[in-house]
């Protein structure tokens, strides 16, 4: 019982225990399985090739035989004395005699022979020498002769010719050879013919030593003749009825000229091989017991069981000792951890409900959650003291020395050449309006996608400092490597690379502002300010532009600024008049002389001029039975951010072209039908996760901003909203398909962000799409 319990209590140690003691015994005992029959089939081949050895000897050795008696009867064939006997008619007694002492001395001379028969076809008689009982013209054996002879049956020549006789109750078994002078159509009446009588007993006997000097004493060999005869040697006569038929219908079914099986005779099995003789039309076969066959192989057997026994239990006392060895670690680390557990580490009360290394992990795994938690928290305290310092260097003036200037280097790992020169430069968002459809983790990975890429372009090149700045803007410090004192020129196409990926990958527009080369420490901040004023720039170069001191320097002095009062002037005629194209060519001509002058002039002239049209839509209402509706807020807005000029100009064409060409019935009729074809687009490509107010304006070759204050003034939602409704409303029928998971729901919808998914569905619905589902699951159970 205490050793139950301590193995109860060591779940794992258990576990190796009873898997390795398991393998142990499985892999023993299939190798003793494999070894036991690796050893039956190849006893069994060696049988068969050791039988096939005597079964070929067996054969040549008949074969022999049989030669040696075919030259025996052919020279007793063409003997005078013999020819005599076949031939004359009118032969006296006494030859007769002489010859017949010819043929008893021939007889008795050999071993093998039992008579000699000559039959004189002219006088029908037979002469014989040998056996007494062809002396007896009504013996068996007489008839049997005679009615061989008789030309009623086929008589093969030169042939072992099986006969069976009794006589005087004793049963005779001779082989009987036969020769006659017919070359073709086989034996004729009345025909000369010699036939020499082999002994059975003297044939068998030859074939059952040759077979026991290959084959052990329990074989046995037996003899199938033309006439499916089979002897048994052993017994001198016929085979059993069951050996026989056994036999029988193992050679009929295997066809082959020889081959070995195992046969079943009186419910026990027997090894048999066979071998044909074509010289005699025969075959032999041996038979061996199995039982004395695989002798051998069970005493293999009974050992490898004894043996496998003994590794298995040899086996399960390494396994107990190696199992011991291999939970020692287990065991201290286990030891370790119930020592100092905390109720906040692992969780677990009771370790024993558990599998050690399960509890193990699950302890590792609340360690290194917290080990995370306190690292991240830690970064985090030290990025935010980090970006606290470099928003220091970059607006204020806070060292009064190098050396201090060192120090904080040094302290917080900053990646910035202390000696200089530097590179400052701010990043922009272009086009505000298409930023409105981000959301503020959106906006967060695109700038820190920025940060990303910056650093792995110009790592080889130079040193980095990104800064976090208020309102979602980011400041590089550029400066050159340890060991340099040039800041190299990679930096442009690091901005123009960072330009093309973002736009590629997010779909949004950057603006870079670059300072001149900064030589000291304590000029950074005073650069920044300048390039605060240089951002403004941005009205002029347009989107996705990168905006360098030269190119400012250059702008200033290529445009000399002139009075916009007249052009102005003419633009509020036009407008008044309704002269659509003069209208367009005149703001053209008014933008044209706005880009002369510098950024802080162009937010003014812009304003200005959007007073002046709306004095002038006042004018023209004044005078209509319809008074004219325009929203100039979003213009205003624009020239506030100071958005690309280009952008502000688009704007206004299509603000100036409403007052103008839209009459008040047909701009309702236009707005329908604007709205409809709006509503279209976003019903058939609501499951583009890139579908936005801007790409639907890109679509109907028009402003982001028009668009969206038509659709919002006339729908009571925006363009953003509306698709996000078009995409819930798809995902709650989707929601009814239970072959679809959330996420495959989101990519049908549209939907690239989770997190948002789940907030825009717990808005509209009140609950996320994953209670939902549960609460839907209940009620339908």
């Amino acid at each position: 019982m205490f050793f139950l319990k301590i193995y109860k209590s060591r779940r794992y140690l258990s576990r190796i225990l009873i898997s390795f003691t398991a393998l142990s015994v499985l892999v023993i005992s299939i190798m003793s399985a494999l070894l036991i029959y690796n050893s039956q089939k190849n006893s069994l081949k060696m049988l068969d090739n050791a039988n096939r050895k005597v079964l070929t000897q067996l054969s040549y050795s008949t074969d022999y035989m049989h030669q040696m008696f075919v030259q025996l009867l052919m020279s007793l064939y063409f003997n005078n004395d013999v020819n005599l006997l076949m031939t004359r008619d009118d032969l006296e007694l006494f030859d007769m005699l002489a010859v017949a002492h010819k043929l008893d001395y021939n007889v008795e001379s050999t071993s093998y022979l039992d008579s000699i028969v000559v039959y004189n076809g002219k006088t029908d008689t037979i002469y014989s020498g040998g056996n007494a009982f062809l002396r007896d013209k009504d013996s068996m054996m007489t008839a049997t002769f005679r009615k061989l002879l008789d030309g009623k049956q086929q008589v093969p020549k030169l042939s072992l010719i099986p006969h069976q006789f009794t006589e005087k109750k004793q049963p005779v078994y001779i082989f009987s050879l036969v020769m006659y002078d017919s070359a073709s159509g086989g034996y004729h009446k009345n025909e000369n013919a010699l036939i020499i009588n082999i002994k059975a007993e003297w044939l068998f006997n030859n074939l059952i030593d040759l077979n026991r000097a290959g084959q052990s004493d329990q074989s046995s060999i037996y003899i199938l003749d033309q006439d499916k005869f089979i002897y048994d040697p052993s017994s001198g006569s016929q085979a059993s009825t069951d050996i026989a038929a056994s036999i029988y219908q193992r050679i009929e079914s295997v066809n082959n000229n020889s081959g070995s099986s195992i046969i079943k005779i009186q419910n026990e099995e027997y090894v048999m091989s066979h071998l044909k003789l074509k010289s005699l039309n025969w075959e032999l076969a041996t038979v061996q017991p199995y039982r004395d066959v695989m002798k051998n192989i069970d005493q293999l057997r009974n050992s490898s069981i004894l043996l496998t026994l003994l590794f298995i239990v040899i086996s399960i006392i390494c396994v107990f000792f190696v199992s011991h060895k291999l939970y020692q670690p287990v065991e201290i680390l286990m030891d370790q951890i119930q020592k100092h557990r905390n109720s906040d580490i692992g969780g677990y009360k009771d370790s024993h409900d558990k599998l050690e290394l399960a509890f193990i992990s699950d302890t590792y795994g609340s360690v290194m959650e917290r080990l995370k938690y306190l690292t991240e928290d830690h970064r985090f305290k030290i990025n935010i003291a980090k970006n606290y310092y470099l928003q220091r260097i970059v607006q204020e003036k806070p060292f009064e020395n190098l050396a201090e200037f060192q120090d904080l280097i040094v302290q917080h790992q900053l990646s910035i050449n202390e000696l200089g020169p530097y590179r400052l430069s701010i990043l922009l968002l272009d086009n505000e309006n298409q930023l409105q459809n981000y959301s503020d983790k959106e906006r967060k990975l695109i700038l820190f996608a920025v940060a990303n890429i910056m650093q792995e372009l110009v790592v080889r090149y130079a040193q980095l400092e990104i800064i976090n700045l208020r309102n979602d803007q980011l400041a590089l410090l550029f400066s050159p490597l340890a060991n340099d004192h040039v800041m190299p020129d990679y930096w442009m196409l690091a901005l123009q690379d960072t330009q093309r990926v973002i736009m590629n990958f997010y779909k949004a527009s950057l603006s870079f502002v670059v300072s001149k080369t900064i030589e000291s420490y304590d000029e950074i901040n005073q650069q920044y300010e300048i390039l605060l004023q240089n951002a403004k720039y941005r009205m002029i170069f347009g989107s996705q532009s990168i905006i360098t001191p030269e190119m400012i320097a250059e702008h200033n002095i290529q445009n000399k600024p002139g009075s916009l009062d007249e052009p102005k002037k003419h633009l509020m005629d036009s407008i008044r008049s309704g002269q659509a194209e003069r209208c367009k060519n005149d703001l053209i001509h008014y933008f044209q002389l706005v880009r002369q002058h510098d950024a802080d002039s162009i937010s003014y002239l812009l304003l200005n001029l959007l007073m002046d049209i709306k004095y002038t839509i006042r004018d023209l209402n004044n005078n209509r039975l319809h008074s004219i509706s325009v929203d100039l807020d979003p213009v205003t807005r624009m020239i506030l951010k100071l958005e690309a000029l280009d952008e502000i100009q688009i704007e206004m064409e299509q603000i100036i072209d409403g007052i103008i060409n839209i009459p008040q019935t047909n701009n309702e009729d236009k707005k329908i039908a604007l709205l409809k074809t709006v509503k279209e687009i976003i019903h058939q490509q609501f499951v583009d996760p890139n579908l936005s107010l801007q790409a639907v304006a890109d679509k109907l070759k028009l402003s982001p901003s028009y668009l969206g204050r038509t659709f919002k003034t006339n729908e009571m939602i925006s363009i953003g909203d509306y698709i996000n409704e078009i995409r819930l409303e798809a995902s709650m029928e989707l929601l009814n398909d239970q072959n679809l998971t959330i996420k495959d729901i989101m990519e049908k919808c549209g939907f690239s962000s989770q997190s948002n998914f789940f907030r825009l569905f717990k808005l509209k619905f009140g609950v996320p799409p994953k209670e939902f589902l549960r609460v839907k699951a209940i009620k339908k159970a």
